[in-house]
């Protein structure tokens, strides 16, 4: 048996390889983790940044300190060049004995009056009132731990569209019609090809997650978290690959699923804790609690673990459900 399931795997591998398709929906996750990279900030970067010119006195340096990052320059122009860059960074110089504030004009109002505003506070002769902060422990940014989320499923359900392909290409070349005339049972067939679905779902979520939030989390969880909601993704690769004969049927079968596979996590996002129990019954919501459990440090109303079974649940339930049609639509024992 073993033989048999490592010959598929290998041959899944091969057809993988040489499908430019397969190839492209592999990459995705990974170009658009990089594209996320780029434009969604962290909350723990967030620092006010000033440009000071060198000739500025060094107590007044080093008050700015206090408030934010300063960066020197040798001369008013090198601060005046620094200041016309494309991020909105206010500078400072000294005009014989002024100090000057410098923008470039184009500025949000807000990033003015915040240069105007340290500026008084570093220049009065009153002492800035005592304060203290109170920290929410909020590592990440919203839109980083949802992107993230995001980009989990991403993996999982790519590694799943990867069995449909693979399954429509064995229809289409005839392989399928010389598997069901060979001893190969459906068992060893479902075992191979989520083998390989799951080999790549793990790499694909570590290698997004890593381009989009480095090292700052658990990755033990993430393959964990992926090995627990695998399942979606290849109950959905198995749909697709047993409903559609050709490449034009499948696509139509993504076409009608993928919204309901993305849209509910979404959606969930925006549903108040009172009629939270509606999602309750779809699969999707709760792989995205494990995601979002997994980029926030645990503080989903419901664990990593628990939301990680109950997903495994879903998982195993769905490839049961789906065994029956496979079987007959396959033509395989």
């Amino acid at each position: 048996m073993f033989k048999k399931i490592i010959n598929l795997i290998k041959k899944d591998l091969i057809n993988g390889l040489r499908n430019n398709m397969v190839i492209y929906m592999l990459l995705f996750p990974l170009v658009l983790a990089l594209g996320m990279s780029f434009f969604i900030p962290s909350v723990t970067e967030v620092e006010v940044t000033i440009a000071v010119d060198s000739g500025v006195d060094q107590w007044v340096i080093n008050r700015l300190e206090d408030y934010g990052k300063v960066e020197l320059y040798d001369s008013p122009e090198a601060v005046k060049e620094r200041v016309k860059r494309l991020d909105d960074i206010s500078g400072i110089i000294k005009d014989e004995d002024e100090y000057v504030v410098l923008i470039e004009g184009n500025e949000p109002e807000e990033t003015v009056d915040m240069a105007r505003a340290v500026m008084n506070m570093v220049l009065s002769d009153e002492q800035p009132a005592d304060f203290k902060y109170k920290s929410l422990n909020k590592e990440t940014s919203m839109m980083q731990e949802v992107m993230g989320s995001i980009l989990m499923l991403t993996a999982i359900l790519v590694s799943g569209l990867v069995i449909g392909m693979n399954i429509i290409d064995e229809k289409e070349t005839g392989v399928i019609n010389a598997l069901t005339v060979s001893p190969l049972k459906l068992r060893d067939f479902i075992i191979s090809h989520t083998t390989v679905a799951l080999i790549s779902g793990i790499i694909i979520s570590v290698l997004s997650l890593l381009i989009l939030v480095g090292t700052s989390i658990n990755y033990i969880q993430v393959i964990l978290g992926t090995i627990c909601t695998m399942g979606i993704g290849i109950a959905w690769g198995f749909l697709i690959g047993g409903i559609a004969d050709n490449l034009m049927s499948g696509i139509a079968v993504i076409k009608g699923t993928m919204l309901f596979l993305i849209g509910i996590p979404i959606g969930s996002i925006f549903v108040p804790a009172n009629f939270r129990w509606i999602l309750y019954p779809f699969p999707n919501y709760w792989a995205f609690q494990v995601y979002r459990n997994i980029l926030n440090g645990g503080k989903q109303w419901v664990s990593f673990s628990s939301s990680a079974w109950i997903t495994l649940a879903f998982g195993l339930i769905l490839l049961l459900a789906l065994s029956p049609m496979l079987k007959k639509r396959l033509n395989l024992k």
